[in-house]
């Protein structure tokens, strides 16, 4: 209702084999572009698997989202538990924020501090930490970067299980 538009789209960014969202799309709630880089190996394992979902992702990373679509695409861009696993966590923020419509909303969740909590290995790049309506990210080796400073963005919800790393986080 917020968007005043028939047909509110989203961008999910790391979606996983099974988005979180299809319940939205049941309900004809949003349409919904799903991206994650293992989107064919999900795709193959659904195969055969005979398994089929609402949400199919295409394959595609968050650092590449910039080149897949227009800016000012999305009414709503959703990163739940994925922001941390990328190469580079400032141009995947930067460029949901150029994808994003005015007035549109990011909504990102995870968990703090999560390269830490797991000793930067595998998929854990960066640590993620809300404060005070903002975004930080940490590399290993401590360097902060707010994410979502300049941008002009407005911190409408924010809320940490607790400061200690894998404590969840939403904003």
């Amino acid at each position: 209702k917020e968007f005043k538009t028939k047909e509110v789209r989203l961008l999910e960014v790391g979606s996983g084999p099974l988005s979180d969202l299809a319940w939205g799309v049941d309900q004809k709630l949003f349409k919904i572009t799903a991206i994650d880089p293992l989107a064919d190996l999900y795709e193959k394992i659904m195969k055969k698997n005979n398994y089929t979902y609402p949400i199919k992702p295409i394959k595609a990373t968050g650092e590449d989202i910039d080149s897949l679509f227009k800016n000012e695409t999305f009414h709503i861009i959703y990163s739940a538990n994925s922001l941390d696993h990328t190469s580079l966590p400032q141009k995947v923020f930067l460029n949901m924020y150029k994808l994003l419509k005015k007035n549109g909303m990011i909504y990102i969740s995870g968990f703090v501090k999560e390269g830490t909590y797991q000793r930067w290995k595998g998929l854990h790049k960066s640590d993620l930490f809300p404060s005070n309506g903002q975004l930080l990210f940490y590399n290993k080796n401590g360097s902060e970067i707010n994410l979502t400073k300049d941008l002009g963005l407005k911190c409408i919800y924010e809320k940490k299980e607790g400061i200690k790393p894998a404590d969840k986080f939403t904003i």
